[in-house]
């Protein structure tokens, strides 16, 4: 209890390095022979990259909040806070439906293009569906008129991105089956610039609807 969160944040994330580094095929670990370490980092940084890029545009919530705390609106910030948890939770499914595809499409990429649009398709419907189910009864959990209200709006304009986020998911995988990691993270890194750039120039203006 004396000991920093970023502490065991670290703990966290070393534990997981070394299960991924166990699980890891041993052709895939870096070694001298082969193309030897140097291909291994030319081969994987591209990855590796395109993770940390993931990561931060999944992160970047926390700064819109802090951004939202000094343009506040009553209920604001609870209700952001609440619909970007939606948000990412609606298409989650798909990402277990892209893992599971992941080994088709490496195989058969071509013959599985057709079921990663039609699965984009119908996981986006899924999560827009979930989204506004969840607006509506959400005045059964207790949130107040105001948040309610607040998280409505902020869905509302959430929704039309749906299609771009279950794009990342399922159409992601396709990519990554092909081995075209630098396609994704130019993609990834492009969008998480223009996510930024907006978020400078639409925040201070229009406040929670500007970071929706």
């Amino acid at each position: 209890p004396h000991l920093s969160p970023l502490l065991y944040t670290s703990m966290a994330y070393a534990a997981g390095a070394w299960g991924r580094w166990l699980t890891m095929p041993a052709a895939l670990r870096p070694s001298r022979g082969a193309g030897g370490v140097g291909w291994w980092f030319r081969t994987m940084t591209p990855y590796g990259a395109q993770n940390m890029v993931m990561m931060a545009s999944t992160q970047l919530d926390v700064v819109l909040l802090a951004a939202l705390w000094l343009t506040p609106i009553p209920g604001g910030v609870a209700a952001y806070a609440l619909a970007m948890r939606v948000y990412y939770a609606a298409p989650m499914p798909l990402d277990a439906l892209s893992s599971a595809l992941l080994p088709r499409f490496v195989e058969r990429p071509g013959q599985h293009r057709r079921t990663a649009i039609v699965g984009t398709v119908a996981g986006t419907l899924i999560a827009a569906s979930s989204a506004a189910l969840f607006a509506w009864i959400a005045p059964m959990f207790g949130y107040s008129e105001a948040i309610v209200h607040q998280l409505r709006v902020s869905l509302l304009i959430l929704s039309f991105s749906f299609l771009a986020r279950c794009m990342a998911y399922v159409l992601g995988a396709l990519v990554t089956a092909q081995g075209r990691q630098r396609t994704r993270l130019f993609s990834a890194t492009g969008s998480l610039t223009v996510m930024v750039t907006l978020d400078l120039i639409l925040i201070p203006h229009h406040g929670l609807i500007g970071a929706s």
